[in-house]
Parts: structure tokens; C-alpha cells; sequence
């Protein structure tokens, strides 16, 4: 969550990823209160009890993003990505290959190679973006527990977590 951002709340109906102390899950949220969390595991009707002293992290299930939109941003992200390394390589390359080849031709050579990469890169950047159409997780904040804890050696354990 950033700086300023409102703390999300989990309303009812919401698919969310449960991760407790026992167990990982995908239910859906029937119900919160001020210390549990019911849920359902979508199969079932069998609602379950979650205290939130026993909750690790939830995440709620985000808008999925819009087919096209996913698509532009892999062939981007993966066109800046092997266009970079392309360039890289044929520039570190092409000063092993021609000894007489001056700094302007080897910037020429790793520029043409860059973009040739960058293009492969985009197509299966935009070809990923098309077939794979990954789920959105948004992490929910918890309430801080402080918690204490008497070893066996005598030792007082404190445990904050947020």
C-alpha cells in the first residue's frame, strides 16, 4: 500500500487467498467482523471461522486487466529488455570481431542488433501478454498483533507483526 492510499476493506462476496498459520486457500469472504474473518471454500457450503491473530496474509482478488492493455506492456517491458541486451552483446562483441573497427561502427552494429532484438523481444512480449492472462492479487493490510511468548530456557519472546 502506498503513502496516502485508504487501507482496502474485504466486503462480502470477494474471492480472496488466504494465507493462516495451517493452511493456504482460495475461499470466498461471507462475512467480517471486527476479529474474524468468515469464509467459504467455493466447493462447499461449509463456512469457516478465521481470527485474524491467526491470519498471515489475505489477498483479494483485483479487476482483471483488459486483454490488449496486458499485451502492449509485456511486448513493451520486453522490448526495452532484449533490445538492451541485444545492443549490449553486439556492441561487447563487436569489438572482439574487428580490430579496425572504430567506435562508430561498432555503436552502428549494436544499434541494428538492439532493434532487431527489440522487435523479437515485442512479439513475444505481446504473444505472452495474449496467451497468459495472469490473476491480479491485491494484499490486504491486517491489524498489528503483539504477541509474547515464554521459552522454555526462561527467555520472554516479543513478536510484533503488521
Amino acid at each position: 500500500m502506498l503513502l496516502g492510499q485508504e487501507p482496502r476493506t474485504i466486503p462480502a462476496g470477494d474471492t480472496v487467498r488466504i494465507t493462516a498459520a495451517a493452511d493456504t486457500g482460495i475461499y470466498v469472504v461471507r462475512a467480517v467482523s471486527g476479529d474474524t474473518l468468515v469464509a467459504q471454500l467455493p466447493p462447499s457450503q461449509a463456512l469457516l471461522y478465521f481470527p485474524f491473530s491467526s491470519l498471515r496474509k489475505v489477498e483479494v482478488r483485483g479487476a482483471p486487466t483488459e486483454m490488449h492493455v496486458q499485451a502492449l506492456q509485456r511486448g513493451v517491458i520486453a522490448a526495452i529488455g532484449a533490445g538492451l541486451a541485444g545492443g549490449l552483446v553486439a556492441y561487447m562483441e563487436s569489438s572482439d570481431s574487428d580490430p579496425m573497427a572504430t567506435h562508430g561502427d561498432r555503436m552502428a552494429f549494436a544499434r541494428n542488433v538492439g532493434g532487431a532484438f527489440a522487435l523479437i523481444g515485442f512479439g513475444g512480449g505481446v504473444a505472452s501478454g495474449l496467451i497468459d492472462h495472469g490473476e491480479r492479487w491485491e494484499r490486504v493490510p491486517l491489524p498489528p498483533r503483539l504477541s509474547a511468548v515464554v521459552r522454555g530456557d526462561g527467555v520472554l519472546a516479543l513478536s510484533y507483526s503488521f
